[in-house]
């Protein structure tokens, strides 16, 4: 006899109790489809930043897209959060003119190559 308060009760290992469990499919990206994917998503959120059409944006700006596209890739509703250390460390490499804009395609670059790290 055990005392059910001191020992936890015993397992069944029978499989056939408990059912078929079957693990959801994980789908492995190829480094190539998670750069089209971060294309075709930067491309979408760009001009709803991008809304003067100016061509560039500032670091919240570039914060705000990389947050969207990053929802987008992983199949999130809102925005997700941006590391911000990594996202300062890795910004103050991307080009950026007089005013400290990045352009377009200095920014999709910078979001394909720290994409992991955001």
């Amino acid at each position: 006899m055990r005392p059910f308060p001191l020992s936890p009760p015993k397992l069944n290992l029978d499989p056939e109790e408990y059912g078929e469990f079957v693990l959801p499919e994980v789908k492995e990206v190829s480094p190539e489809e998670l750069q089209a994917q971060i294309e075709a998503a930067f491309d979408e959120c760009w001009g709803g930043v991008d809304a003067d059409g100016a061509g560039n944006l500032g670091a919240d700006d570039v914060k705000k897209v990389a947050g969207e596209v990053k929802a987008k890739v992983n199949g999130a509703e809102e925005a997700t959060e941006i590391n911000e250390e990594a996202f300062d460390e890795a910004f103050g490499e991307v080009a950026k003119n007089e005013e400290g804009n990045a352009e377009k395609d200095a920014v999709k670059a910078f979001l394909v190559a720290n994409f992991a790290k955001l």
